[in-house]
């Protein structure tokens, strides 16, 4: 087994909030004063569906795979350089629409799924990312 004492810590944080229902920008501002609280962190883990609430209303509220929600968590990722992770309704180029899982920052990369499960993972170890995952590079 290999010894983990030798790595660094780990620091997390875990951001729970009420949310603006389906009114993105009034909740990417709330976030934005919540992620200054947890600057220190290495990986920020956002609620699932972080921008609008969990709703069934995709066709209207979904957005584009780079769009403005995936570009703000690269500009806080950049900024409290670390890994900022939530899911997002995203509309993919074939029309579907699926739950993103909007990892960025120094170590993540994006992956966009047809589940509401995703996971965040670093670009270079042999984790492989599920199968019904498709992601892409920082």
């Amino acid at each position: 087994m290999r010894d983990l004492t030798a790595l660094p810590d780990l620091n997390i944080a875990l951001v729970q909030t009420t949310l603006a229902w389906h009114d993105r920008q009034a909740n990417l501002e709330h976030f934005e004063g919540l992620l200054e609280q947890a600057r220190g962190a290495d990986l920020i883990v956002l609620p699932e569906m972080f921008t609008t609430g969990f709703s069934m209303a995709s066709q209207t509220l979904a957005e584009p795979e780079n769009g403005p929600t995936h570009q703000w968590l690269q500009a806080q990722a950049a900024k409290y350089n670390a890994v900022i992770t939530g899911s997002v309704i995203i509309q993919a180029a074939d029309g579907s629409h699926r739950t993103a899982c909007c990892g960025r920052g120094r170590m993540a990369r994006c992956c966009t799924t047809t589940s509401v499960i995703c996971f965040v993972w670093p670009v270079n170890t042999i984790t492989t990312p599920p199968a019904s995952a498709r992601c892409s590079s920082n």
